[in-house]
């Protein structure tokens, strides 16, 4: 029997999850299937299968390890959502490929969304990735003002459109990471759902009845 002492929390060398950046993936797996960020450093401990001394050997508090998780992920949607409005794209273009990068994120990290959608909430995101996702929302109601303007798309109000955008793009999302595992051709069901969204404000169908 060893009588190696081991600092309280350090993971042995044989452990399943040794590594910092394992327990950040472990912790973003279990988020996506409890969305709830605000969930203790045990139920985090537990989900992921580790114990809490393990998380405080790494990260100082639950608000560290939350930020080592989503910090990375908006840096990710941020770029990809500049590349689209650099990019050369007419409006109907960039609101497609706004709504297809909507419903990946919700596909592959759907409490991100709901972090994104509660920036109030301390137990979401921090302030630098708050104003980033401020700018998400406030650039995505002007395309939909540009759509308007040319007559593009039928609806009653930029703001509320854009909020309904968001909504409509997790459930789909979400569904789409259900059905991948069954569907033949994954990126026909994330097309589909794209133009779902697009032709949904194009014919007003989103619209309360006038």
């Amino acid at each position: 029997m060893s009588m190696t002492k081991r600092t309280q929390g350090r993971p042995p060398r044989s452990s399943g999850l040794n590594g910092r950046d394992r327990l950040i993936e472990a912790t973003r797996i279990y988020l996506q299937s409890h969305r709830e960020m605000s969930v203790t450093r045990t139920e985090i401990a537990h989900g992921c299968g580790v114990t809490p001394a393990l998380i405080s050997y790494y990260f100082k508090d639950k608000r560290s390890l939350l930020d080592a998780v989503t910090k990375p992920l908006v840096s990710v949607y941020k770029s990809r959502f500049d590349l689209i409005f650099a990019s050369r794209q007419d409006s109907a273009g960039k609101m497609k490929a706004v709504i297809q990068l909507l419903i990946e994120l919700s596909c592959d990290n759907a409490f991100l969304v709901d972090a994104m959608l509660n920036g109030k909430d301390g137990d979401t995101l921090d302030g630098e990735d708050r104003l980033a996702v401020a700018c998400f929302r406030s650039t995505i109601t002007e395309l939909v003002r540009d759509l308007l303007n040319d007559k593009q798309w039928r609806v009653p109000d930029a703001s509320l459109s854009e909020l309904a955008i968001w909504g409509m793009c997790r459930i789909l999302g979400d569904s789409l990471r259900h059905q991948s595992a069954l569907s033949s051709d994954p990126q026909d069901a994330l097309q589909n759902r794209i133009d779902f969204v697009y032709e949904t404000f194009v014919t007003g169908r989103a619209c309360p009845a006038e």
